[in-house]
C-alpha cells in the first residue's frame, strides 16, 4: 500500500503534548533532585561547619590579638636576655676539662677559654650577643669533632669485628676439612690476636662515646635557658599557625561549594551521611537479629568534640543562661581605637563582627587570659542578652551599655547565653560516654544502644525521638513534623528516663554510684530508683530475676534470699521436735541463728525427710515435712532480706489498739513510714464497690490482727542485769540514745539534726510499746538483744552493758534508753478503734460473708455454705490447707475461728509475708507480676482499664473521685494526733500535693484538661497514659494502684479487686522507680559489652552492697570529702617544710608538678584536695575563718571567708606538695565556688556527735582540744584495708570487742553472715589498694625476728625499753595488764594485741609519723627522723629504732613468752636527753634484766590525749 501523510492524531497537538510532558518531566526531575538534595541534615552540617569555622576564627583572633603581640614581644625579649646572659663558669670549666682529656682538642680548648674571657669583660649588648653566639658555635664544633672521631673509631671497630669473623670462619672451615693440628693452632692464634684488637677497639670506641655524650650533656646545660626560651616562643607562634591552618581547612571555598551541588555531591562531597557500623550490637528486627548501624552523628556532628587539650571537656555545651559579674574600671577609659579596642582595654574581651546563629547577636569572640572578663567567667561564644537588667538585642546596644552608660567602679551583672542548641552541642559527659578515652567510645557503642530510637534514620521525625514534655512535643511537631511513631518498637528514651538503658550492661547497679574515678554520679536517678526499691521491699512481691540460668545473667537480680531461718523458727515450735533429740534441736537453732551455714541445714533436711518417710511413726507435723523442701539450695538464690520487721512474736510486742490503727493507716502513727497503705484507698470507688470496702475492710483488719496474735510464737524477754543500783533515768536514756549510735539509723523529734531514714522514726515509739502490758520489757529486750526477737534483723546489738556512775552507782543503759523511749509519744493515741474482744451482729455477718467468699474458692457453693454453718464435720481429717483452721467452727469460739481463717486468707491476699516473717507463711510466693523484662512489655498486654477516665476526672474537678474522706477509716481521716499533711518517707512534703490525693496539678473545677494545660511532668505522664504506653501505666500504678478498678469494681467480686497498696512515694521517688523498672529488659547485649569488673573492683562493689544494707556509713566515713579547687596562685598559703622519713615523703611526677603550675584563662590553678573540713566545736558545722585563721562572725562581709581542710591524701598546690598530717590548708570560699565539692560518703553520726562530746568533756576538762574528740567517735574507715589484717577484721566484724578505751560508743554486733563479713573485708582491701586477696607478710613470721635478734643482740629488749619509758608508749597506751593513770579520755589502745590486728607495714609507718595516717590523732612523733630517742634506751638511728619497735609490737606474744614479767623494764631511770648518733652506731647491747632502777611509771605524769595505732 502506498505511503500516505494521513495520521490518526493531530501532530501539532501531539508535539505540544509531548513538549509539555517533557517540560513537566524535567520540572519533576528538578523538584525531585531539589527535595532529595535539601535534606535537613545537610543544613545541620553546613551550620555546624560554620560553627567550627567561627570557633577557629575566634581562637585565631584571640591568639592574634594585641595581647598575643605583647606576649610575643615579651617572649622575644626573654629569648634575647637568655642569649646575652653569661655562661655558667662551672659548666664551662667542666666542659673544657673534658675537652682537654683529648690531646688533639687542647688547642681548641685554649681558644674557647680566650673567648670566655672576652665575653666576661664585654659590656656592649650587641657585641656580647655576637661573642656568645661564636663561643657556643665553637663549643658545638668541638662536640661535632668528638662525634666525628667516635664515628671513625666505630668504623674501625666494625672492620676489626669483620676480620675477627673471617678468622673464626677460617678456623671453622679448617676443622670441617680435617686440617692438621698445626694449621688449626695457627688459625686459632690469628683469631685470638684479632680478638684482642677488637677488645682494644671496643674500649677506644666506648671512651669516645662517653666523651661525646659528656660534652653534649654539658652543652645542653649551658644552653638550657636559651633553648627553653626559644621553645616557648616557637610554641607560642606555632599555636597561631596551627589555628590559622585549621581555620583555612574549615572555611568554605569554591571547591567545597561545587561539590555540594546536586548530582555532584555524590562525588566525595563534603556533606555526607555518617554511619557507625556495629555488627556485635544487634537489633531484633522482624524476629531476626540484624547488625545495628547508627547515623545519629549525621546531624549531631559535635557530639564527641572536646576542647583543645582537654579530652573530657565538651567543646560545645548545650545552650543555657549564665549570669556573670563583670568588674568595671574605676573611671571611663580613654577612647582610643575602635570600640573593640576600647572593650579590650577596659574589660579584656572583644565582640565578634557578627553573631553565629543570628547576625546581630553581641557575641564574645576574644577573652584575654587573666583579664577582668576572664576572671568574671566570660568565654568566647557567649552571647550577651542582658546588661544590668537591660536587654541587648543587637551588638550596637551591647557596645553602648558596656562603654558609655555603666556606673564606673561598680560591677555589671551580665546575663549571657552560653552554648549552642541541638543538634550542635557536645555530649555533656565525655568522661563517661562517646569520647575515645571514655568507657563507652562512640565507635564501639554507637548511640542507640543507650538512647534507643531508630538509628538508621537521617530525618528528625523518623528517628523516633521522644519529647520530655508535651510542650516540647508541640514544638517538635511544628518545627520538624514530629509524630509519635508507634510502628518502631524501640522509641528513643525521653530525657527523664535516659538512664534506664544503663541496666542492660550494669547488672549490679551499685557500680553506677559515684566512685574515685567518676565522682560525678553516672546515673543518679537510676541508682536512686534501685535504692528505693531495695528499701521499700518492692522485690518481695515483684521478683526481679536477673538470671535465666546458673551461668547466664540477664539483668539486675533483686529477689528474696531463701528464708531458712523462718523454716527453723517454724520447726522450733513443732511439738514433735523434742522427741527428735537434742542434736536435731541444735541443728534447728544453728539454722535459725546462722542461716548461711550449710552443714546443719543439710543434716536437718535429711532428718526431716527421714521422719516423713516413717509414715505413721513420724514425730514431726505434716507442716514441718512440707517445709523441708525449703531447706534445699536453690540454683540461683536471691540475696535480699525482707524489709519489714518480724511478726513471729508480735503478741509479745504490741497490742490490738495500736495494730488496728497501724494497719488502717500506717502514716497516721508514723508519717515518714515506708510501710504502704492497704486500706481506705477509696478515691476510685462509688456505689456498691464503695459500700463493700467500708463494710469489709474493718473486718479484714481485725481478722489479720486476730490471726497474727493467735499464731504468734512465745518470746522470752531478756532479763535485766543483776547488780544494778541506779534507777532508770530519762535524761541518761536520752544521752544513751544520742551517743550510742541510734541516730545513725533513726530519727527522733528531740534530735532534728539526725536525718537518716535507714531505720524508722522513733519519735512516737513509746505510744507503740505502751499498747502492750509488756511493752517496756519487749523494748528493753530489743535494745539488748535484737537478734533474739528477729535473727535476720539488720538492727545490731549495740552492746549496752552496765556503767558505773560518778556517784558509784551502777546503771543499766538499756533500761535508761527504754525509760526515755517509753516517754516518746508526741501525745499520739489510737482513735476510733473497735473493741478487741467481741463482734457486733453486723460485724459478725460481714465476717461470715468474707469467710464464705474464700470457702467458695475451695468448695462448691452449697458445700461452702454447709461448712460455714456447721464446720468441716467428718471430713476434718482429710482436709488440707487453710480450711483446717475451721475445725472448731461449731464450738463456742466461732467468732475467733472465723476471724483467724479470714485473717490468714487476707494476709495471703495482701501478701504481707513478702515483707514480714509471719507464722504459717514460710512458703509464701511472690504475689505480684515479675519485673525482669517489664521494660519491654507490650503495651497491648497491659490492662489500662478505665484509669485514663479516672485521672482526667480528677484533673478536671481538682479532687479524687468517690468518697475517700468518708468513713471511720477513710483516706483523709486520722490525722488528729499527727495533724499535718502526710509527708513522704524522707520527711519532706510530697512534691505533688495537693491534687487528690497526690497529683502535682490542681485544676479548677470542670476545666477541660489537656496534657499541655497542666504542669510539664503531669502532662508528660498524662499523655503517655492516654496513649496507653508503659510510662503512663507505671506512673498511675505508683500513684494510685487501686484506681485501675475505676468503673470495674461493680463487675468484680470483692476478692478479685486489685490489691497493690499505696506506697508513700513522692514525685521524685516515683520517677526514680520508673527509671529503674523501664530499664528492666532482660535483653543484654553481646557478652563483651556487659560490664565485667576486675576482681578488685568486684570486691569493692560486693562490699558496697553489704555496707549499704547495714548502713556502715551511718557512723563511719567511707570516703572523704573531695574538693576540685580552682584557686588564685599562692592563695592557699605556703607549703610547710617537714623533716620526715624518706619512706613517708610524698612522690609526684614532674608531669604532675608541671600540671599543678598551669594557669587557666581566669588566672586560676587547679588542684584536688581529699580530706575533711575542720568543724566548729560548738555547732558542728564547717568552720569559716579569715586568712589568719580567726573565726568569721555570721554576717561579716568585710573579710574573705576561708574553710580549713584537714588533708587525708597528699596534694600538689602551686607545684609544692602538701602532706597529710601537716598544717590544715586555708581554702578561700571563691576557690570552692569556682570548682566542685563532692561531699563525704558516710560519717554523719560522727559529725553530729562532734560538738556533743566536746561539750560533755568540757564539763570535766575545759581545755579539751577539738581534734581529740574525733578519737572518741566512730573512726573513718578510709585506709582501713592497708591498716588491718584481713583475718582479724573478719573476726572482729563477726564478734567485735573494745579497742579504743575513750570512745563514747562501741562497735555494735551486727548479724553478719560470714560471707557478708568477708565481702566487707575484701571491700576495704580493694578500695585502699592493699594486697588483695590478703598476702601473708613475712615480717609476721617468727624466723624474721629471730634473725634480727641474732644479728643485733638486745634488739627487742631495747625496743621494750622505749615502750616502757614514761616519756613514750606507756604514757598513754595499755600494755598487757598495765593501765596508765590519768584521764580515761587519754588512754590509747592495748599494745599487746597489735600483732593480731595491724599490718606490719602500717605499724612501721605509723610509729614513724602517726599524723601521716590519722591527721587528727593526738599521738606525737616519738622518734623524729632527725632526732632519735636516747641511746641509753636503744643505740641506733631513728630508722633502726622504728624497725625495732615494729618488730617488738608485731612479735609481742613471742617476746612475752620469753619474758613473763615487765618488772625489770618498768624500773628504769628517766631517759637521758636524746643525742644524735654518730655516723657509725654500734649494735644495741643487751641490758641486764635485774638492774636496780626506780619505778618511773609510778609517777603521775600528764599525758597528751589521743588515739594511737588505730
Amino acid at each position: 500500500m502506498p505511503a500516505t501523510e494521513q495520521t490518526w492524531r493531530n501532530l501539532k497537538i501531539l508535539h505540544v503534548v509531548f513538549g509539555v510532558a517533557a517540560l513537566l518531566l524535567l520540572l519533576a526531575t528538578v523538584v525531585m533532585l531539589a527535595v532529595d538534595h535539601n535534606r535537613p541534615w545537610k543544613k545541620y552540617q553546613r551550620e555546624f561547619r560554620a560553627l567550627e569555622t567561627w570557633s577557629a576564627a575566634a581562637r585565631v583572633d584571640e591568639q592574634d590579638s594585641r595581647g598575643f603581640a605583647e606576649k610575643s614581644q615579651e617572649l622575644e625579649n626573654s629569648l634575647g636576655e637568655a642569649r646575652r646572659a653569661d655562661l655558667d663558669p662551672a659548666l664551662v670549666k667542666s666542659f673544657l676539662d673534658q675537652v682537654r682529656t683529648v690531646p688533639a682538642d687542647a688547642e681548641a680548648a685554649d681558644r674557647v677559654q680566650l673567648d670566655v674571657d672576652m665575653l666576661r669583660t664585654q659590656t656592649d649588648p650587641a657585641e656580647r650577643l655576637a661573642l656568645r653566639g661564636d663561643l657556643l658555635e665553637r663549643l658545638r664544633d668541638i662536640a661535632k669533632r668528638a662525634k666525628f672521631r667516635e664515628d671513625l673509631l666505630a668504623g674501625e671497630l666494625k672492620l676489626r669485628k669483620a676480620e675477627l669473623d673471617k678468622n673464626r670462619a677460617d678456623y671453622e672451615l679448617a676443622v670441617a676439612d680435617d686440617a692438621s693440628a698445626e694449621k688449626l693452632s695457627s688459625l686459632l692464634a690469628l683469631a685470638d690476636a684479632k680478638r684482642a684488637e677488637v677488645a682494644t677497639a671496643t674500649l677506644e670506641n666506648q671512651a669516645a662515646n662517653t666523651h661525646r655524650k659528656t660534652l653534649e650533656g654539658l652543652l645542653r646545660q649551658l644552653t638550657a635557658g636559651e633553648d627553653a626560651a626559644a621553645k616557648t616562643l616557637a610554641d607560642h607562634r606555632q599555636k597561631l599557625l596551627q589555628l590559622s591552618k585549621t581555620l583555612k581547612d574549615r572555611a568554605p571555598n569554591v571547591g567545597k561549594t561545587v561539590l555540594e551541588l546536586p548530582v555532584l555531591d555524590a562525588f566525595n562531597g563534603p556533606l555526607r551521611v555518617d554511619q557507625i557500623w556495629l555488627p556485635q550490637l544487634t537489633l531484633n528486627n522482624n524476629f531476626r537479629d540484624v547488625a545495628r548501624f547508627d547515623r545519629c552523628t549525621t546531624c549531631h556532628k559535635g557530639m564527641d568534640k572536646s576542647l583543645p587539650g582537654s579530652p573530657t571537656e565538651p567543646a560545645y555545651c548545650e545552650r543555657r543562661d549564665v549570669t556573670v559579674s563583670l568588674p568595671t574600671p574605676s573611671a571611663q577609659p580613654k577612647s582610643e581605637g575602635d570600640q573593640n579596642d576600647q572593650l579590650e582595654a577596659a574589660y579584656g574581651f572583644r565582640l565578634a563582627p557578627r553573631g553565629l546563629f543570628r547576625a546581630e547577636d553581641p557575641t564574645v569572640s576574644v577573652v584575654l587570659p587573666e583579664s577582668p572578663a576572664a576572671a568574671a567567667g566570660l568565654m568566647p561564644g557567649d552571647v550577651i542578652v542582658d546588661i544590668d537588667g537591660g536587654k541587648t538585642l543587637a551588638r550596637r546596644v551591647a557596645m553602648q551599655s558596656l562603654l558609655e552608660t555603666p556606673a564606673w567602679g561598680k560591677p555589671l551583672d551580665i546575663v549571657v547565653q552560653r552554648g549552642v542548641p541541638q543538634p550542635y552541642s557536645t555530649h555533656p559527659r565525655l568522661d563517661l560516654f562517646v569520647g575515645s578515652t571514655s568507657p563507652h567510645p562512640m565507635q564501639t557503642f554507637g548511640c542507640t544502644i543507650c538512647h534507643q530510637g531508630q538509628g538508621s534514620a537521617t530525618s528528625f521525625k523518623w528517628a523516633s525521638h521522644t519529647p520530655n514534655t508535651p510542650k516540647q512535643a508541640h514544638e517538635w511537631h511544628d518545627e520538624h513534623g514530629w509524630f509519635n511513631n508507634h510502628h518502631w518498637i524501640f522509641p528513643m528514651l525521653p530525657q527523664r528516663f535516659e538512664e534506664s538503658s544503663c541496666l542492660k550492661c550494669h547488672h549490679q547497679v551499685v557500680d553506677l554510684e559515684p566512685s574515685e574515678k567518676f565522682p560525678e554520679p553516672p546515673a543518679p536517678k537510676l541508682v536512686e530508683g534501685y535504692h528505693v526499691i531495695r528499701q521499700y521491699g518492692c522485690y518481695g512481691c515483684h521478683e526481679i530475676n536477673g538470671w535465666s540460668g546458673p551461668e547466664k545473667r540477664i539483668g539486675p537480680d533483686m529477689r528474696l534470699a531463701p528464708n531458712y531461718h523462718e523454716v527453723a523458727e517454724a520447726l522450733a515450735v513443732d511439738p514433735g521436735l523434742a522427741s527428735m533429740g537434742g542434736t536435731v534441736a541444735r541443728w534447728v537453732e544453728d539454722v535459725r541463728s546462722s542461716p548461711d551455714g550449710t552443714t546443719s541445714r543439710e543434716r536437718l533436711r535429711d532428718a526431716i525427710e527421714r521422719d516423713a518417710a516413717a509414715g505413721g511413726d513420724a514425730k514431726l507435723s505434716k507442716r514441718s515435712h512440707e517445709l523441708a523442701a525449703l531447706l534445699k539450695d536453690p540454683e540461683t538464690p536471691g540475696t535480699l532480706p525482707k524489709v519489714g520487721p518480724s511478726l513471729r512474736h508480735v503478741a509479745s510486742k504490741v497490742g490490738f489498739d495500736w495494730l488496728y490503727s497501724w494497719l488502717r493507716n500506717p502514716q497516721d502513727f508514723r508519717p515518714s513510714t515506708k510501710m504502704p497503705r492497704f486500706f481506705g484507698l477509696w478515691e476510685h470507688l462509688e456505689g456498691k464497690g464503695l459500700e463493700e470496702s467500708k463494710r469489709y475492710e474493718p473486718i479484714e483488719i481485725r481478722s489479720m490482727i486476730n490471726y497474727m496474735l493467735a499464731a504468734s510464737a512465745p518470746f522470752e524477754y531478756v532479763k535485766p542485769y543483776e547488780g544494778i543500783t541506779a534507777a532508770p533515768d530519762v535524761e541518761r536514756g536520752k544521752k544513751v540514745f544520742q551517743v550510742r549510735g541510734c541516730l545513725a539509723c533513726h530519727q527522733h523529734a528531740d534530735f532534728p539534726e539526725a536525718t537518716s531514714t535507714h531505720g524508722p522514726n522513733l519519735s512516737r515509739i513509746g505510744a507503740k510499746t505502751a499498747s502492750h502490758p509488756n511493752g517496756p520489757a519487749w523494748l528493753y529486750s530489743w535494745l539488748r538483744e535484737p537478734a533474739r526477737y528477729h535473727p535476720k534483723t539488720i538492727m545490731p546489738n549495740v552492746l549496752l552493758e552496765p556503767v558505773t556512775l560518778a556517784d558509784g552507782k551502777v546503771s543499766d543503759p538499756a533500761a535508761d534508753a527504754t525509760a526515755y523511749l517509753m516517754g516518746s509519744t508526741e501525745n499520739w493515741k489510737p482513735v476510733d478503734v473497735p473493741a478487741a474482744g467481741s463482734l457486733t451482729a453486723d460485724e459478725r455477718k460481714a465476717t461470715e460473708e468474707l469467710a464464705l467468699m474464700y470457702l467458695k474458692d475451695r468448695f462448691t457453693a452449697a458445700k461452702a455454705e454447709q461448712v460455714l454453718k456447721s464446720g468441716l464435720g467428718a471430713e476434718q481429717a482429710t482436709i488440707q490447707g487453710d480450711e483446717r483452721m475451721l475445725a472448731g467452727l461449731a464450738g463456742p469460739d466461732r467468732d475467733a475461728t472465723l476471724l483467724n481463717y479470714v485473717g490468714k486468707k487476707t494476709i495471703a491476699k495482701l501478701a504481707c509475708y513478702a515483707c514480714h516473717d509471719i507464722p504459717g507463711f514460710e512458703d509464701g510466693k511472690a504475689a505480684g507480676a515479675a519485673l525482669a523484662d517489664w521494660g519491654r512489655k507490650e503495651p497491648s498486654k497491659i490492662a489500662f482499664e478505665q484509669v485514663a477516665h479516672f485521672v482526667m476526672h480528677q484533673l478536671e474537678h481538682g479532687h479524687g473521685h468517690g468518697h475517700g474522706a468518708a468513713g471511720h477509716h477513710g483516706a483523709a481521716s486520722h490525722h488528729g494526733h499527727g495533724a499535718e499533711p502526710t509527708p513522704a518517707a524522707d520527711g519532706k512534703q510530697p512534691a505533688d500535693e495537693p491534687l487528690a490525693p497526690d497529683l502535682a496539678y490542681a485544676a479548677p473545677p470542670a476545666k477541660h484538661v489537656t496534657p499541655e494545660s497542666v504542669d510539664p511532668d503531669t502532662g508528660f505522664f498524662l499523655e503517655k497514659l492516654l496513649a496507653h504506653e508503659r510510662e503512663g501505666f507505671l506512673w498511675q500504678k505508683l500513684r494510685q494502684p487501686r484506681s485501675y478498678d475505676y468503673k470495674k469494681a461493680e463487675n468484680k467480686s470483692y476478692n478479685e479487686r486489685y490489691r497493690m497498696p499505696q506506697f508513700p512515694f513522692n514525685a521524685e521517688q516515683r520517677e526514680a522507680v520508673m527509671t529503674f523498672v523501664l530499664g528492666l529488659v532482660a535483653e543484654p547485649p553481646a557478652p563483651q559489652f556487659i560490664y565485667k569488673p576486675s576482681p578488685r573492683e568486684e570486691a569493692r562493689l560486693n562490699g558496697l552492697v553489704v555496707a549499704e544494707r547495714y548502713n556502715c556509713g551511718g557512723c563511719h566515713t567511707l570516703q572523704m570529702d573531695r574538693w576540685d579547687l580552682r584557686y588564685q596562685p599562692e592563695s592557699l598559703g605556703p607549703a610547710q617544710t617537714v623533716a620526715d622519713y624518706p619512706f613517708l615523703s610524698p612522690h609526684f611526677t614532674p608531669q604532675q608538678v608541671e600540671k599543678s603550675l598551669v594557669t587557666d584563662r581566669q588566672g586560676r590553678r587547679q588542684t584536688t584536695l581529699v580530706g575533711m573540713p575542720v568543724l566548729d566545736p560548738v555547732t558542728g558545722k564547717p568552720l569559716l575563718v579569715d586568712e589568719d585563721g580567726v573565726p568569721v562572725e555570721e554576717g561579716d562581709t568585710e573579710v574573705v571567708p576561708h574553710r580549713q581542710v584537714m588533708l587525708w591524701h597528699d596534694a600538689l598546690v602551686d607545684g609544692e606538695p602538701r602532706i597529710v598530717g601537716g598544717q590544715n590548708i586555708m581554702v578561700p570560699e571563691d576557690a570552692i565556688r569556682a570548682g566542685r565539692h563532692y561531699p563525704a560518703r558516710g560519717g554523719d553520726l560522727a559529725r553530729q556527735l562532734f560538738p556533743v562530746v566536746i561539750a560533755d568533756e568540757k564539763q570535766v576538762n575545759p581545755n579539751v582540744k577539738p581534734d581529740d574528740a574525733w578519737g572518741w567517735l566512730p573512726p573513718p574507715l578510709v585506709g582501713e584495708g592497708r591498716k588491718v589484717q584481713s583475718g582479724w577484721l573478719h573476726k572482729f566484724l563477726l564478734n567485735p570487742h573494745p579497742i579504743r578505751p575513750p570512745v563514747v560508743m562501741r562497735m555494735p554486733k551486727f548479724n553478719f553472715q560470714s560471707a557478708e563479713a568477708a565481702a566487707l573485708v575484701n571491700y576495704f582491701a580493694a578500695v585502699d589498694g592493699a594486697e588483695y586477696p590478703y598476702v601473708y607478710d613475712p615480717r609476721l613470721d617468727e624466723s624474721a625476728v629471730v634473725a634480727k635478734e641474732q644479728s643485733a643482740p638486745g634488739h627487742l629488749d631495747g625496743a621494750l625499753k622505749i615502750v616502757t619509758n614514761n616519756n613514750y608508749c606507756v604514757k598513754c597506751h595499755l600494755v598487757g595488764s598495765y593501765a596508765p593513770p590519768g584521764n580515761p579520755k587519754a588512754l590509747a589502745p592495748q599494745l599487746e594485741r597489735v600483732h593480731e590486728r595491724l599490718r606490719p607495714g602500717y605499724v612501721h609507718d605509723w610509729i614513724a609519723n602517726p599524723k601521716r595516717f590519722l591527721p587528727y590523732t593526738g599521738m606525737p612523733v616519738n622518734i623524729p627522723f632527725d632526732k632519735p630517742v636516747s641511746q641509753d634506751l636503744y643505740r641506733g638511728t631513728s630508722e633502726q629504732q622504728v624497725d625495732a619497735l615494729t618488730d617488738l609490737l608485731m612479735h609481742f606474744d613471742l617476746f612475752a613468752k620469753r619474758n613473763l614479767s615487765l618488772e625489770a623494764y618498768l624500773r628504769q631511770p628517766p631517759a637521758a636527753p636524746a643525742a644524735r648518733p654518730s655516723a657509725a652506731v654500734p649494735p644495741p647491747q643487751q641490758s641486764p634484766p635485774n638492774a636496780a632502777q626506780p619505778p618511773a611509771l609510778r609517777q603521775n605524769v600528764s599525758r597528751q590525749p589521743g588515739v594511737a595505732l588505730n
